[in-house]
C-alpha cells in the first residue's frame, strides 16, 4: 500500500514539474510560452478570379444613354424593338451555360436569368436575359416586357 501511495505521488510530482518547466518563466512577465509553435500549413489561392456578374446593371449603348460602362467580362446589350434604344444593360457572355447568367446575379429575387439572347436568328445563345412576371422581378430602371411572338416576359431598360 505504501509503495502504491509512493508511486502515485511521485508520477504526480514528475506531471507537476514537467507542466511548470513547459510554461514559460514566471520572471520574465508577457513572454510568449516557450513552447514550440509550428506553422506548416500553406495558403494557395488556386481559383482563377472570376468575372463579376453584372446582369441587370445599365450601360450606356448608345450617345446620351443613362448608366455607368460594364465591367470586364460584361458586355452592353440591347434588344432590337424592346425598351430604350441608347441604354442598354450588362450582361456576362454565358454561351449556352444558364450557370453563367445565374452565378453571382444580383437583382431582385423572383427575376429569373438564362442564357438566351443571340445575336441573329439561328445563332446559339451567348448573353443573359431576365425572364419576369412582375416589374418587381426587374433590376433599377428596367421594366419586365412581353417579348414580341412569344409568351414570356423580360427585363429591358426602361
Amino acid at each position: 500500500m505504501i509503495s502504491r501511495l509512493f508511486s502515485v505521488t511521485l508520477v504526480l510530482g514528475i506531471a507537476l514539474g514537467a507542466t511548470i518547466i513547459a510554461c514559460s518563466d514566471s520572471k520574465k512577465p508577457n513572454v510568449s510560452p516557450d513552447a514550440k509553435v509550428f506553422l506548416d500549413a500553406k495558403v494557395f489561392m488556386d481559383a482563377p478570379a472570376v468575372a463579376a456578374n453584372a446582369l441587370g446593371q445599365l450601360c450606356p449603348f448608345a450617345a446620351g444613354g443613362g448608366g455607368s460602362a460594364c465591367p470586364t467580362g460584361n458586355d452592353c446589350v440591347t434588344l432590337m424593338g424592346l425598351g430604350s434604344t441608347t441604354t442598354g444593360y450588362c450582361t456576362p457572355m454565358c454561351m449556352g451555360n444558364n450557370a453563367t447568367c445565374t452565378t453571382g446575379y444580383t437583382g431582385p429575387a423572383g427575376g429569373m436569368p438564362v442564357c438566351a439572347l443571340s445575336t441573329g436568328s439561328g445563332s446559339n445563345a451567348n448573353g443573359c436575359a431576365i425572364i419576369c412576371t412582375t416589374p418587381a422581378q426587374c433590376p433599377t430602371g428596367m421594366a419586365c416586357t412581353m417579348v414580341p411572338m412569344q409568351t414570356v416576359k423580360i427585363c429591358v431598360p426602361s
